[in-house]
């Protein structure tokens, strides 16, 4: 079930589960879209169609933070956060290897940079070179956690967990390209926990990779920040 993190009348603030959809697509499955509207609409008594709009999205296998519009206005000046990067998104996410292997793989913490595209056919970002018309460029930021309380903005609540057999990254996103983490991980050896597209030994429906904090400019008010972290059972399957 989605977590409602804040609402107003002009933006609602909302956790995705890892599995649902951002917004409805051609398998009929349940998606976030939808059930925000049906929730406006309930909630609030208000007849007919609830606007809610879409101004990002996050993987069906990806849980975490995501802000909806709930007017037309909302939805222009959210949607220009995005585009002129006013947005800070941090992700975290589970390789399975220890610490000091990942280490050796990725270098000191800094940013990675790429040229790739989208391989319609396959449905997965493939290497090419920086000439290739279809190239676009990829860029974030990470750093190798030993603990979950390295984590930049962790808050209160932090989950007791032991990264035995697994290392958590943070990630920070400089652009927002077609399964960027899941393609820069991956092309360094380093693929999510339970991505087999990309390489992982094992395939889980649900990724280990969670958008977990959050901070944008309100469309009338002051910058705001989220965070929230992946429920037990999402650490619990994984280290």
């Amino acid at each position: 079930m989605p977590e409602i993190l804040f609402e107003d009348n002009h933006i609602i603030v909302v956790v995705k589960p890892a599995g649902m959809l951002s917004q409805s697509d051609q398998t009929g499955d349940e998606d976030l879209l939808e059930f925000l509207r049906e929730y406006i609409q309930e909630s609030k008594g208000k007849p007919g169609r609830a606007f809610i709009g879409l101004v990002h999205r996050l993987d069906r296998s990806t849980g975490g933070i995501m802000v909806f519009a709930r007017t037309s206005k909302a939805a222009a000046r959210l949607s220009e956060a995005f585009r002129s990067h006013k947005v800070q998104k941090r992700y975290i996410a589970l390789v399975a290897e220890s610490f000091d292997r990942a280490r050796s793989m990725l270098g000191p913490d800094g940013t990675l940079k790429d040229n790739y595209r989208k391989d319609e056919s396959l449905r997965m970002a493939v290497s090419c070179a920086s000439g290739h018309p279809d190239a676009k460029p990829a860029s974030l930021s990470f750093r190798l956690l030993r603990s979950v309380s390295e984590l930049s903005s962790a808050g209160s609540t932090l989950p007791d967990v032991a990264l035995h057999r697994t290392t958590l990254i943070e990630l920070e996103l400089h652009t927002g390209r077609f399964h960027q983490i899941r393609y820069q991980l991956s092309s360094r050896g380093l693929p999510i926990v339970g991505d087999a597209k990309y390489g992982s030994r094992r395939s889980d429906k649900n990724l280990a990779l969670w958008a977990y904090h959050l901070h944008f400019p309100h469309p009338i008010r002051d910058t705001m920040d989220f965070t929230a972290l992946p429920p037990k059972e999402w650490w619990s399957e994984r280290v």
